[in-house]
């Protein structure tokens, strides 16, 4: 049986202001997330992107998912970083050829900027949030 994975915008949001981390570095990359998370809810995208929480790293898709998820799945990976930074992956889903994987670190304070950039590169959104 197929569980849906995926969990409301707000919801995201909401996680991420209530972690409460041991460092204010830590703190400022949830502040981030947070702040990626409301922007995404307030606008077309809330409906169109799909996304849920591993621990304290936020994987985002492109349609709703199920465990578990289809091969060649998307995963847009951001994960907290303890210096206050985000680092943002593409990832497919168990293929074992992973050419066109990427990572990369983005500021916490810009990610919603960075988030609009990278929807635009990579194809899967034209019209950008508000920052």
């Amino acid at each position: 049986m197929e569980d849906a994975m995926h969990r409301d915008w707000g919801e995201l949001a909401k996680f991420y202001t209530q972690l409460a981390p041991r460092s204010s570095d830590l703190q400022a990359a949830l502040n981030g997330l947070s702040a990626l998370c409301t922007a995404v809810s307030k606008s077309h995208l809330a409906s169109g992107l799909f996304a849920h929480t591993s621990m304290h790293d936020l994987l985002i898709s492109q349609m709703p998912t199920a465990y578990p998820a289809p091969l060649g799945t998307q995963w847009l990976i951001i994960q907290p970083r303890p210096n206050g930074f985000l680092e943002v992956s593409l990832k497919r889903e168990g293929l074992a050829n992973r050419e066109g994987d990427w990572s990369r670190t983005a500021p916490s304070q810009e990610m919603v900027r960075y988030f609009n950039k990278l929807l635009r590169q990579l194809g899967w959104n034209y019209h950008p949030i508000l920052e």
